[in-house]
């Protein structure tokens, strides 16, 4: 009975808890001896149970003849274990049918079942949040859309012609393509390959930063040109800057991004990669994407410190515009946008680092953060341009009328007051010079009036 063996000696299955509880199995078992053998059923673990395709083994054995081999199917039932390992033994006894007919050897053929059942993998995707990011990108994107529309629509008009409507439009669209970032922040890989959440990646900082550097170049650009010209004509000096002259700015600094961009993407790119919430178990998972060099950390320093220099000199020169008109600049503002930046940023940055490794808060956070940014800008830089182009002038109350008479009637009266003083002193004046001539007149003597005539002669 040496020579009656099972081709496996372990089978292993790996079972997860809310998967379907039957797995099926196969192990063969052949006769290499010299004579017929008969083998029965000696022990199964409960959760294992025989086919009915396993021959005569279901009615308690089967005639195994010399150098032949018989596959035993069976089925575990998962549902009745326990989370963990469970390791048990199946056994078949052999009784002889050759030199010693009836003998029953005293080797049981054996092999062992291993059953592992790991709870469901928790992948943290992002499936239920992913509508509510898109949402706040449309609502941005709309936003942006819509204003944009709005500038260009009303160009002509004096408001909008002096706020330079070829740099609104700019900043429009800008905040477009800054919006547009939150949709690769929304793909992972329940909808999408590890290449294609790889290429989602590399998507959102060249989105993003591209966006984020139109925006605020052109605001930089639109006051620097109105602050040169305003200077200019402080010290009555003709000077002519055109809106391509502003443009260079921003041509400057998309050129820049776009070179960092690129290098990026090409030495060190991002890769989606996956890995356990906690170390050592990988029953929760989530993924992220992070590049496998260091040159990475340099090129988002490089970019971070470009798109702020952006910001800052928007808001220098923003300052040194704060005692123009509204309808020139949007100092004040741009002011108050920024304040809102800084609590946002302060808030946001911990956030993001806290819940890196919780795909949900994340997103959530990071899509909450590009939305404000964008929607924040466009309402500081175009709500207040709308209110003074639809600003009604102010009609004047009924009082003030009825003031005004007055004040006319009042002024009259005065007027003619005045003019009657100034009548009788014009008459006191004339008495007084008649009463001088005629004193004059009685005091002179003929000889002194012919020597008088003399001096003038």
């Amino acid at each position: 009975g040496k020579h009656v063996l099972f081709s496996d000696k372990l089978i292993s299955f790996s079972i997860t808890h809310d998967s379907e509880g039957v797995k099926d199995g196969r192990n063969v078992l052949s006769n290499r001896e010299l004579y017929d053998v008969t083998v029965a059923p000696r022990s199964f673990p409960p959760w294992v149970v025989l086919r009915n395709s396993t021959s005569n083994l279901m009615e308690g054995s089967t005639v195994l003849k010399a150098g032949e081999s018989i596959a035993i199917d069976f089925d575990v039932n998962a549902l009745v274990l326990s989370e963990g390992t469970t390791r048990s033994t199946v056994a078949l006894g052999v009784i002889l049918d050759g030199e010693f007919p009836g003998c029953l050897t005293d080797l049981d053929v054996t092999y062992e079942i291993l059953v592992e059942i790991t709870p469901e993998e928790n992948l943290n995707h992002i499936n239920n949040i992913r509508p509510v990011g898109l949402a706040l990108m449309a609502l941005a994107m709309t936003s942006a859309v819509v204003f944009s529309l709005w500038t260009h629509k009303l160009r002509k008009h004096r408001v909008v012609k002096a706020s330079q409507p070829l740099f609104l439009e700019l900043i429009g669209f800008g905040t477009f393509v800054m919006a547009s970032s939150i949709v690769p922040l929304s793909i992972d890989d329940s909808i999408a390959s590890e290449r294609g959440c790889s290429m989602a990646c590399i998507a959102f900082p060249w989105l993003f930063s591209l966006g984020f550097a139109i925006t605020f170049s052109a605001l930089y650009a639109k006051i620097w040109r109105l602050n040169k010209v305003t200077n200019a004509a402080r010290q009555f000096r003709k000077l002519v800057i055109t809106e391509q002259h502003g443009v260079l700015p921003i041509v400057a600094v998309f050129t820049i991004n776009g070179v960092l961009l690129l290098c990026w993407t090409l030495i060190d790119p991002l890769k989606w990669q996956r890995q356990p919430v906690k170390e050592g178990d990988p029953s929760s998972t989530y993924g992220f994407c992070e590049s496998e060099g260091n040159a990475s950390t340099a090129f988002i320093t490089l970019l971070v410190l470009l798109d702020l220099s952006a910001l800052v000199l928007a808001c220098v020169q923003a300052y040194r515009a704060r005692d123009m008109n509204d309808e020139l600049t949007e100092s004040r503002w741009l002011g108050v946008a920024c304040a809102s930046w800084v609590q946002v940023l302060a808030i946001g940055a911990p956030v993001i680092a806290l819940t890196r490794n919780q795909p949900v808060a994340s997103y959530f956070v990071r899509s909450a953060l590009v939305f404000l940014v964008c929607v924040s800008m466009l309402l500081f830089m175009f709500v207040p341009k709308m209110m003074l182009v639809y600003k009604k002038p102010q009609e004047a109350p009924k009082s003030s009328n009825k003031y005004s008479k007055q004040h006319v009637n009042t002024s009259q009266q005065e007027l003619k007051r005045y003019q009657d003083r100034i009548n009788q002193l014009e008459q006191s004046l004339k008495q007084a010079s008649a009463n001088e001539e005629s004193k004059n007149s009685d005091l002179e003597t003929p000889s002194n009036y012919s020597n008088y005539e003399g001096i003038e002669k």
